[in-house]
């Protein structure tokens, strides 16, 4: 049951986007006319401070009430200016906005959509390039789709939901026996991670083990991407599949000769050992780690 603290501050972000409807505004154009971060309206936590009301709402929206849309008491609108609000000028359609801009910083495609609402591709098309409007049949699926993916991507996404995702963490995934990234697809639960300066398409899963300890302990996060045996770095820390399943995160130093490396743990209780590379599958290159308590 979540407590009263946490139903007010779903109480303030409802309060707000009932005002938005009233205003008929979209919430990216309010965040705009205020000046504020993209995405600020969906991920309301905490309420809205005192400072972001006066210096950034208020000055934009005189007519809006602080003490209802932060307190829900009272009426939405200020008495003196309630019946001099002037008309806003007509909005671009927010559904539209999603094709066009955000659903680009989001990485998803016409074709991702058409497969989960089967609107045609070509009329997807068409309402983004503004050729035609959406047809009516087609809003209610496309309006479903649109507020599930803001609430996935900016919601339960880790890190600030801009640009494209640096990768997607697999909460169920853990670098140990049975790892198969390739058996990796969108069906499985997976969460988008941003990262700044940390590169794109890494993949992040759980440490298991005790074998890099204290570099990696088991329940941190890494982000992985795969490595042709031919651009390994000797040295650096890898995960290593190997063809019986079995997975290791080891220094990767060189072998005897050119057909077998040497694993080696950051554990000084766990000797190295020599491993012939017709033995082994892949090599993923470990980017950086992500400590649990972070997330």
């Amino acid at each position: 049951m979540k407590d009263n603290s946490d139903t007010e501050q779903n109480s303030v972000k409802n309060r707000l986007l009932d005002f938005l409807k009233y205003k008929g505004i979209s919430q990216s154009k309010f965040e705009q006319q205020c000046g504020i971060s993209n995405g600020y309206v969906n991920n309301i936590r905490k309420g809205i401070k005192n400072e972001m009301f006066d210096k950034k709402i208020a000055p934009n929206f005189p007519e809006l009430s602080k003490a209802w849309l932060l307190l829900g008491e009272g009426s939405m609108l200020i008495p003196q200016i309630e019946e001099t609000v002037p008309e806003e000028e007509e909005e671009e359609d927010d559904l539209v906005l999603f094709l066009r801009d955000e659903r680009k910083g989001y990485d998803i495609t016409l074709t991702d959509i058409y497969e989960k609402t089967k609107i045609p591709v070509k009329v997807l098309k068409e309402a983004q390039q503004g050729i035609s409007e959406l047809p009516e049949k087609y809003r209610d699926a496309l309006t479903t789709y649109v507020n599930e993916a803001r609430e996935y991507f900016q919601e339960e996404a880790i890190g600030n939901p801009i640009g494209k995702p640096t990768g997607y963490y697999y909460p169920e995934i853990y670098a140990k026996a049975g790892f198969d990234i390739a058996n990796f697809n969108d069906e499985m639960q997976r969460i988008p991670v941003y990262i700044p300066n940390f590169g794109d398409d890494v993949t992040f899963i759980n440490v298991y083990g005790d074998s890099m300890y204290p570099k990696y302990k088991a329940g941190d996060v890494i982000g992985i991407k795969h490595v042709d045996f031919l651009y390994l770095v000797f040295g650096h820390p890898y995960v290593v599949v190997f063809d019986n399943g079995d997975v290791n995160i080891k220094y990767v130093r060189r072998g005897s000769d050119d057909d077998h490396v040497i694993l080696e743990s950051e554990n000084p209780k766990y000797d190295p050992r020599e491993y012939p590379l017709r033995i082994i599958r892949a090599f993923y290159a470990v980017k950086g780690s992500v400590k649990k308590e972070r997330m």
